[in-house]
């Protein structure tokens, strides 16, 4: 979520209606990728706890903040963890080399 990034074409999924209850995630997260430190950030969790719909409201609330915006990027479809820059450059549309 770097400035210098390619953009990204994937739309912000806009939560509809408002996330209760987890203002403390919400602020440990912004307060996360506010610190400059962190460009990518993983939800990981049991199925059903909420984990897609926390990380689109944060994007929702963070994409204006992002020359090139903000994405959730499904991981539950992939088998391996070795998938995840794989699935993470095509879903933001960044190839990787030998890609």
């Amino acid at each position: 979520m770097a400035k210098t990034t390619p953009s990204v074409t994937s739309p912000v999924a806009v939560p509809v209606a408002p996330l209760h209850g987890r203002d403390d995630d919400l602020a440990r997260i912004r307060s996360l990728l506010d610190s400059g430190q962190v460009r990518l950030l993983t939800l990981v969790g049991p199925g059903g706890f909420g984990k897609t719909r926390l990380s689109d409201s944060v994007v929702a609330a963070i994409a204006k903040d992002y020359a090139d915006g903000a994405v959730t990027i499904p991981l539950a479809p992939l088998q391996d963890a070795g998938e995840v820059l794989l699935a993470a450059s095509r879903h933001c549309d960044a190839p990787i080399e030998g890609d």
